[in-house]
This record gives structure tokens, C-alpha cells and sequence, in this order.
């Protein structure tokens, strides 16, 4: 991203650092995302490892909830060490702490989480590979609410542009 940005004009940097940042983060925390979530229930059942801690006294529920925790902290950890790497990307363009580029990574860990656990019901009982494409379905159809309120707010629907 840093490399992308230190091509464009000054006034230009920022806008294309983040812009490149952001494409890092949907990229990578989706597959992030996805494989957390796909991977839930189904490795843990297909080893025996959930069994084992079921026959030991945990309930099923205890072990998801346990097992989604985990997943959650590790999708945390690795949008945050994102986080700070392309905060210290933006310091070595001079740009300093990069606010906007921090509300983006927890706006993203929002909709990353919900594409985590849509993938994790999913695998329960489908399997890991149609859980990936429920994830991406959700994550699809979220994003495409998000940009018909943002069109929605810009220019009301049957409207005719900006009418002053």
C-alpha cells in the first residue's frame, strides 16, 4: 500500500494509501474471515477433538461458544497486527496516526465478524466449503444494503440528482 501511495501527488497520498489499505483488509480479512468460520465445528468433529470434550463434561454449547471465542480473538489479533503495520506504513509516508484508516479496521472487524459466524452456523451443517460461500453470500449482499443506503441517502429513489 505504501509503495502505491508514494507514486501519487501529496495531495493524492492519503486518499490512494487508504484505498490500497482498505483493498488489503477486505482481501485478506475475508479470507481470514472464512476460514476461521468454515473451519468452527467441522475440524474439531472431524478429528474427535469436539467428542473427547463433550465425553469429558463440556456441553456442546460450552464448546462453541468456546471455540467462536477463539476464532474471534484470532480475527481481532489479525486485523489488528493489519492494523498496526499499515499504521506504520503510514508513518513512514510522514503521514503520522492514520484516523480514518483505524475507524476502517473496526468497521471491518464489524462485518468480518458477522461473514465469520454466518460461516460457522453454515459449517455445522454443510461442510467448510459451502460455509465459505454462504460467508461470501452474506458479506455480498451486506455490502450491496450498505451501498443502497448510501445511494438512498445521497439521491432519494425516484428523484432526479441533487435539486437545490
Amino acid at each position: 500500500a505504501a509503495i502505491t501511495a508514494a507514486s501519487h501527488v501529496a495531495a493524492l497520498e492519503a486518499d490512494s494509501y487508504r484505498a490500497s489499505a482498505a483493498s488489503l483488509m477486505l482481501i485478506g480479512g475475508l479470507i481470514v474471515a472464512l476460514a476461521l468460520g468454515a473451519t468452527t465445528i467441522s475440524t474439531g468433529g472431524a478429528s474427535g477433538h469436539l467428542g473427547l470434550l463433550v465425553a469429558a463434561g463440556a456441553g456442546r454449547t460450552q464448546v462453541t461458544v468456546a471455540r467462536l471465542a477463539g476464532r474471534f480473538a484470532a480475527l481481532v489479533v489479525a486485523l489488528a497486527v493489519w492494523c498496526l503495520a499499515l499504521q506504520v506504513g503510514s508513518a513512514g509516508l510522514g503521514r503520522g496516526f492514520d484516523g480514518p484508516l483505524a475507524v476502517h479496521a473496526a468497521a471491518s472487524l464489524e462485518s468480518l465478524t458477522v461473514v465469520m459466524l454466518a460461516a460457522a452456523a453454515t459449517s455445522t451443517v454443510m461442510g467448510p466449503a459451502v460455509a465459505v460461500v454462504v460467508g461470501l453470500i452474506v458479506h455480498v449482499t451486506a455490502q450491496a444494503v450498505v451501498n443502497l443506503q448510501a445511494a438512498a441517502n445521497l439521491c432519494p429513489l425516484g428523484g432526479h440528482g441533487h435539486e437545490g
